[in-house]
């Protein structure tokens, strides 16, 4: 018999109710597709990635549910592994806004998500390294890139993604450029930015289209998105509004794609890792690990 471990973040969205309303389906659905499953609740910060990083050798599949952050600890964990030992990785999206959820297709029903995973189509997918950290969709630096991990767990599973939007409110007055240093390849960029993304994603903390259009999850690329610097908070709204037209306007946006680059800032700058606090850097490199895991799709 095969063996699969379900790992599974109750703390996350409306991650409790899954657990509660769904677990002797999940368990029964995998039972008749020949897995025996071993459950284990996270307990802590990061818990989720030393699992992996211990465990997934002795199983034949990981599975998680939770939020994006469970994934990136998920990813984290299998790509600090040999290949040879990295396991498949079925995900139930229960997080607040889920977007590498829907980017890799999964329904947001969860019953229905449920069945799909359980078809086991693996899906190979690129991962982001963010300095020493793995990333799975998105590296971002600006001050309202902050909400993802300064809103408290509470509040979004109280108010799901109006908390976000409540604290972007507190923290947009505190919004100011950073003057940065971008190379890749040949190219050298040098100017002042409110925000910067690498991502591969088709939205980004569901805003679909911020990206760009021309999105793969596995070409070996990541897609660079740079916001410049505007007057004034009034005048943010140009650039945020030209951001998700196919082709922005490159008086306020620059979009690239990459598979390297190292952004050099003026001063130590707060990143955002899959929503998650992902370290304070001057300097950052930023690389592309090709079809580093897969998922069930």
């Amino acid at each position: 018999m095969k063996k699969l471990l379900y790992i599974f973040n109750g703390r996350a969205g409306h991650g409790a109710n899954v657990l509660r309303k769904y677990l002797l389906d999940i368990v029964t659905m995998f039972n008749d597709k020949g897995y025996a499953v071993t459950v284990i609740t996270t307990k802590h910060p990061n818990h989720a990635a030393e699992l992996v990083e211990e465990y997934a050798g002795y199983f034949d599949l990981i599975l998680c549910s939770g939020g994006d952050g469970t994934v990136n600890e998920i990813v984290n964990g299998m790509t600090k592994l040999p290949e040879d030992l990295r396991k498949p990785i079925a995900y139930i999206p229960t997080g607040t806004t889920n977007d590498y959820g829907t980017s890799l297709g999964l329904p947001k029903e969860i019953s229905s998500c449920i069945q799909q995973i359980a078809a086991e189509k693996p899906f190979s997918v690129d991962v982001g390294k963010l300095n020493d950290k793995a990333f799975v969709y998105v590296a971002a630096i600006g001050t309202p890139v902050k909400v993802t991990y300064t809103t408290s767990q509470e509040d979004k599973n109280v108010w799901g993604y109006m908390a976000y939007v409540a604290e972007l409110l507190k923290l947009l007055p505190a919004t100011r450029p950073y003057h940065l240093k971008i190379e890749s390849g040949d190219r050298v960029i040098e100017g002042d930015y409110l925000f910067a993304f690498v991502t591969n994603s088709y939205s980004v903390s569901g805003f679909k289209g911020v990206t760009g259009r021309d999105v793969s999850l596995n070409d070996g690329l990541f897609e660079v998105t740079l916001v410049k610097a505007v007057k004034n908070l009034a005048e943010l709204v140009i650039p945020m509004g030209t951001l998700s037209q196919e082709v922005p306007d490159k008086r306020y946006i620059e979009r690239f794609k990459t598979d390297h680059l190292i952004i050099e800032c003026s001063e130590e700058a707060e990143w955002n890792a899959d929503g998650e606090f992902g370290g304070k850097y001057k300097k950052t490199e930023i690389s592309v690990m090709h079809n580093a895991v897969s998922f069930m799709v």
